[in-house]
């Protein structure tokens, strides 16, 4: 599914302009490439429009839609539902 949504993207971002690679590295993160840094801000933009992305790293900064808590908090309560439901 990763490796889907890292193609789709690619497919989305080169038809935008951007020249960029992605690829799946495991089940919840895209790593990408891009051919021109000053794409940063475009692609940034870009990635957290799509409904997949939740949180992104550029160089040692984290970005996320604004009111959206780290990805770590919604993991842990994604876990904690997981666990319940299984009792």
């Amino acid at each position: 599914m990763v490796t889907d949504i890292a193609k789709r993207w690619a497919n989305l971002a080169r038809t935008g302009a951007i020249e960029t690679k992605f690829i799946g590295v495991d089940w919840s993160t895209v790593m990408f490439t891009m051919e021109k840094g000053q794409d940063t801000i475009e692609l940034k933009k870009f990635l957290l429009e799509q409904e997949e992305a939740y949180e992104i790293k550029i160089r040692d900064q984290l970005f996320r839609r604004p009111g959206d808590p780290p990805f770590e908090e919604v993991f842990q309560i994604e876990e904690e539902k997981n666990r319940h439901s299984e009792l």
